[in-house]
């Protein structure tokens, strides 16, 4: 049935009756603000009953959602994203695994190509598998955070496998410690890094015996740097070197 039709079925009697019964309800004497100042949440109505009445038009059910907005609908508020300083500090955690792993990777292939020279001298080949990956091998230890976890980890010393000579095999090649001893120089290194490594006795060694007067300087540049830091009477500098990486 249209809505002419509805309208229709009123003739002016009956729609002369329907005021007459609203005026007899009394809200004449009620505040008009008071009729409209009206929350469905204080009132004990019949949602569904409403829908029937109205049809299609049913604002019922806007004020079903409202209700259930504002009982249940802050379970998603309820799962707020973390904090900023959280998010920050879980990708810190996260960067910081990373390079772990990183470093680990470049220890074990380090290990594993001094081997091999081992191996190849062992066989009476040339060892030629650290001149093969020296540049490679600085580059990824050129990183800043790599380089400290390195440093850290004990790194050092895989360095000192690759700078002295293998046992019962010639001295490594001019080109191959000279990269090494250049970046070993670069290298930022604290007291407690230095102590007890046998990178140190490699490099004062060269700074001694070297018949090759390039090494020889490039050596005893270490020493002296490393020795300034060893006799350091600062003790605080292994906390501050610790954040220039």
């Amino acid at each position: 049935m249209s809505e002419e039709e509805q309208l229709d079925i009123f003739d002016d009697n009956e729609g002369e009756q329907i005021a007459d019964a609203v005026d007899n309800q009394g809200f004449d004497d009620q505040p008009a603000d008071d009729l409209f100042d009206f929350n469905p949440d204080d009132a004990n109505v019949d949602l569904d009953e409403i829908d029937k009445v109205l049809g299609n038009d049913k604002p019922s059910k806007r004020i079903k959602k409202e209700r259930k907005s504002s009982s249940g609908g802050n379970n998603g508020e309820s799962k707020q994203q973390k904090p900023r300083s959280s998010k920050k500090e879980e990708e810190r955690q996260q960067n910081e695994l990373k390079i772990k792993e990183e470093v680990k990777k470049i220890k074990s292939e380090m290990k594993q190509i001094h081997q091999r020279d081992v191996k190849a001298i062992e066989n009476k080949k040339p060892a030629l598998n650290k001149i093969k990956h020296i540049d490679e091998v600085i580059s990824n230890l050129s990183k800043l955070g790599v380089q400290k976890e390195f440093v850290q980890d004990k790194g050092i010393d895989y360095l000192a496998d690759w700078l002295d000579k293998v046992p019962n095999g010639p001295e490594p090649s001019v080109s191959l410690r000279k990269k090494l001893l250049q970046f070993i120089f670069e290298l930022n290194v604290t007291r407690s890094n230095l102590t007890g490594i046998r990178l140190g006795k490699v490099i004062y060694k060269i700074s001694q015996k070297c018949e090759v007067k390039e090494l020889k300087i490039l050596a005893n540049k270490v020493v002296e740097k490393w020795s300034k830091i060893i006799n350091s009477k600062d003790k605080k500098d292994d906390y501050e070197d610790q954040d220039e990486y």
